[in-house]
């Protein structure tokens, strides 16, 4: 035996237009960081970026999981061969991750990091991309894309 449930509208009990589905995907929202192709910082060495790209992202629940992918990221140290930069992405003024990538000129593999983090409010969050020369490698630090695709950030918001 099977059973058929046809609707034509479903209304949040609380709020017209809110369904809570736990384990759902409830929001998807893509970001590029630079359609012009390249973000640049002239760094001293150790030296943080102020944000080379930054955005906001609203959450939909309180209590949801955010999922951040950052795909076809390049980082160039372009005054330092077989250098180190760091890429950090920070949420609410709060670093949230961190990862180093070995450059070598512009012969530099790209980069397809990810952060998850669980909601707390359905405020804004501010989303920073920044750069830090490591070590004894400043110089102009280049985030950019490759000659096909431009660097993209797709969060993903699933309701708990």
């Amino acid at each position: 035996m099977t059973s058929r449930l046809l609707v034509d509208n479903i209304e949040g009990k609380a709020s017209f237009g809110t369904v809570h589905i736990p384990n759902s995907m409830v929001k998807h929202q893509e970001y590029t960081l630079d359609p012009s192709g390249q973000l640049t910082a002239s760094l001293s060495s150790g030296d943080l970026s102020s944000a080379l790209w930054s955005d906001t992202y609203t959450p939909k629940f309180s209590n949801s999981i955010l999922h951040f992918t950052f795909t076809r990221l390049w980082l160039v140290n372009a005054s330092v061969s077989n250098s180190e930069v760091d890429f950090e992405f920070h949420i609410g003024g709060s670093l949230a991750m961190k990862c180093r990538n070995q450059t070598r000129g512009y012969n530099c593999p790209s980069l397809d990091v990810t952060h998850q983090m669980t909601t707390t409010s359905t405020s804004a969050l501010t989303l920073e991309a920044k750069v830090r020369a490591v070590a004894s490698n400043g110089g102009t630090v280049y985030m950019t894309t490759d000659s096909n695709t431009d660097a993209r950030l797709f969060v993903m918001e699933i309701a708990q």
